[in-house]
């Protein structure tokens, strides 16, 4: 309520239903307001928020340094490890923001051969990642071991990219000091790797199916940040109240990566980096190939939020206009999914939804690719997240209409129900006045003996 006070980890907005995740005040503070502010979102709508104003000289301060072997964490029950994570908030750091608690329980739920730590930052600019490895290497491979004995995955890979050699280093280090025996993994630094699915197939040469999950084939992927927030939360008792967030792009005088409370505005941030120059013209959350735009610097940092570029027209691409389609076939050369993304245009555009679903199209990553070598300028992406969205849309609206069809058909069965049960109550009262009546008439007709 506004006018209560509240603590460094306090429970201030509890998860609703079962794909949520709960909300920790981030500092000592007073709740100011409730009320609606802009949020990253694509929308762009504003998003009901819990403002706070921290108490003065309230600060805030990393946890001590705490060792934890590998037989402490064999010792925690799946179960306990999985309730802290719910209990924490904590959610896919990578940009997804699924709750990590329900991950988890389908990891549970299948046979889980390989757990995968993702490291791999492809995007441009991003380096959040790569500074927790430096920063935190212990918590990473800490958190991974929890992740292993929730899910009871058999082996551990961490993947990194290969330009990150001060961390590759630390990272060993780190696995020969706690004796964990986790493969470490280094990839070519290449664009889009960190994606879940193109991971999976570079490590293992398996591939997701199409309607499928990584759990599907035995498998599971977890972000390096994620894998550190489930290690605090556990060793800790840490809320998920802070993350790193990487502060990049032309725009920007002193780009940084910072540790940041959760509900920070971005434009303190920004402040904090030396401001933006002069041609700075945008903000974008996350990358420029897959990266949302900003409204405003006034929007929070959230759980998902990895990077902050701030844009110059010389970073983006050519903003020329959307010219025809001429078949040259480069989306499909570079389309990681191998998809066929000029099929796939054609069909949204004719509005065939139903047959760009058998083309493949959930299988989009949205990773821009297709945009970034249309010789025409056509934002493909854009359309196939259009199309998606509009295909949710639909099947919730088909899942409503079933849902009222079958209330109504319930609502007839019980009416047409009632009216039988009436209708029969009725028949037996008149067959028992029939009886009645007939056996008063037997009495009046029977002779009175003679005395």
């Amino acid at each position: 309520e506004i006018g209560d006070h509240v603590e460094k980890g306090q429970l201030i907005a509890r998860a609703q239903g079962f794909v949520s995740a709960n909300l920790h005040a981030p500092i000592n503070a007073t709740v100011k307001a409730i009320e609606l502010r802009p949020v990253p979102h694509p929308s762009g709508l504003d998003g009901e928020c819990i403002i706070l104003k921290p108490d003065e000289g309230a600060s805030w301060s990393s946890p001590v340094s705490k060792s934890i072997s590998q037989a402490d964490i064999k010792k925690c029950e799946p179960q306990d490890i999985r309730q802290k994570i719910r209990n924490a908030g904590i959610v896919g750091m990578g940009g997804a923001t699924f709750p990590t608690s329900v991950k988890i329980k389908t990891g549970i739920e299948k046979h889980i051969d390989t757990l995968i730590i993702n490291g791999c930052e492809c995007e441009p600019w991003i380096t959040c990642d790569e500074m927790l490895f430096r920063e935190r290497p212990q918590h990473v491979i800490g958190g991974s071991c929890l992740i292993q004995q929730a899910i009871k995955a058999d082996k551990r890979v961490l993947a990194i990219e290969e330009e990150e050699s001060q961390a590759i280093d630390l990272l060993r280090n780190a696995i020969v000091d706690c004796g964990d025996p986790i493969q470490l993994e280094v990839l070519p630094s290449r664009y889009p790797t960190g994606s879940e699915k193109q991971l999976i197939e570079i490590i293992t040469n398996k591939q997701v199916p199409s309607d499928g999950l990584p759990a599907d084939i035995g498998l599971a992927v977890y972000n390096a940040a994620t894998a550190a927030a489930i290690f605090r939360a556990v060793v800790y008792d840490e809320p998920l109240i802070s993350r790193f967030v990487t502060i990049s792009g032309m725009g920007i005088r002193h780009p940084r990566v910072l540790e940041v409370l959760l509900g920070t505005p971005v434009s303190t941030l920004l402040e904090f980096c030396g401001g933006q120059t002069d041609d700075a013209n945008g903000l974008i959350m996350g990358g420029v190939m897959m990266g949302l735009g900003l409204v405003s610097g006034a929007v929070p940092v959230t759980k998902g939020m990895n990077a902050v570029l701030v844009t110059t027209p010389a970073m983006m691409q050519d903003t020329q206009g959307e010219m025809p389609c001429i078949r040259c076939g480069e989306c499909a050369t570079v389309c990681p999914s191998r998809l066929a993304p000029q099929q796939l245009l054609s069909l949204i555009r004719a509005d065939d939804l139903e047959q760009a679903q058998r083309w493949n199209l959930e299988d989009c990553i949205e990773c821009g690719c297709c945009n970034a070598v249309c010789p025409s300028h056509i934002p493909l992406a854009s359309y196939y997240r259009y199309a998606k969205g509009e295909i949710r849309a639909q099947g919730n609206a088909r899942a409503k209409a079933q849902h009222a069809k079958q209330r109504y058909e319930f609502r007839n069965d019980r009416i047409e129900r009632a009216k039988r049960e009436r209708e029969e109550r009725l028949k037996k009262k008149k067959e028992a006045l029939k009886a009645k009546e007939a056996a008063a008439t037997d009495n009046q007709a029977t002779p009175e003996a003679p005395e």
